[in-house]
């Protein structure tokens, strides 16, 4: 079991997790915050039991998180839990947030804040995105491959960090900056991209196998 941590701080969500016996499949966010701080939802450093931990798909089932619309500023790395989780939902007013078929983005879309990690299949990130945030594919193990639209300039640490599921990332001429440990734990993966790019360079570096989009 696990209790109640609730930890708010001049309108700043900084923890979440309700007490087990309150926690259904959809995680409602508080009304009287604006942002929602980096690892607001992270069992790590939580007093959890050890029953709890071994089991922890069960003991915190969420499936779907609500964003109410007084959020005006969502971190990057707020929701690396929970791992049932299926998609976002953006109330109508949020400034701070978006969702697009359950994902989530920053409100002017340009930051891609997190994939639910049990949503399962392929994935195109939008033509609106310029950053893929830190922690923002971690763990998504039934994502199969991933393809970033061109447009987006960044990728931030462990992006993509335990997909090990995923088989193909494409990246476009585009993506500049690569942080650290962005495919650790992606041991099935191929990274496709055009040679002579950051992704190639990436690649190199991290012992990842490459194939360029752009062959003869």
């Amino acid at each position: 079991m696990y209790n109640e941590c609730i930890w708010k701080e001049n309108g700043i969500l900084k923890k979440f997790f309700p007490a087990q016996e309150d926690t259904t499949e959809t995680l409602r966010l508080p009304e009287d915050v604006h942002t929602v701080a980096s690892e607001c939802i992270s069992i790590e450093n939580l007093p959890f039991d050890d029953f709890a931990l071994e089991n922890w798909e069960t003991a915190f089932p969420v499936e779907k998180i609500v964003i109410p619309a007084n959020i005006e500023r969502i971190e990057e790395n707020a929701f690396s839990d929970p791992d049932m989780l299926l998609e976002f939902v953006v109330e109508e007013g949020c400034k701070g947030a978006r969702a697009e078929d359950g994902v989530l983005f920053s409100g002017d879309g340009s930051v891609l804040l997190r994939f639910p990690p049990y949503k399962a299949g392929t994935y195109t990130v939008p033509p609106f995105v310029r950053v893929i945030g830190e922690n923002a594919f971690t763990n998504c193990r039934r994502l199969t491959a991933v393809t970033l639209s061109e447009g987006v300039r960044e990728i931030h640490d462990d992006a993509f960090w335990f997909c090990y599921e995923m088989e193909t990332a494409v990246l476009p001429a585009s993506v500049t900056k690569i942080g650290k440990r962005i495919f650790d734990e992606c041991d099935k993966l191929t990274l496709r991209a055009p040679r002579g790019s950051a992704a190639e360079r990436y690649a190199e570096e991290n012992g990842i196998r490459f194939e360029a989009t752009d062959r003869d």
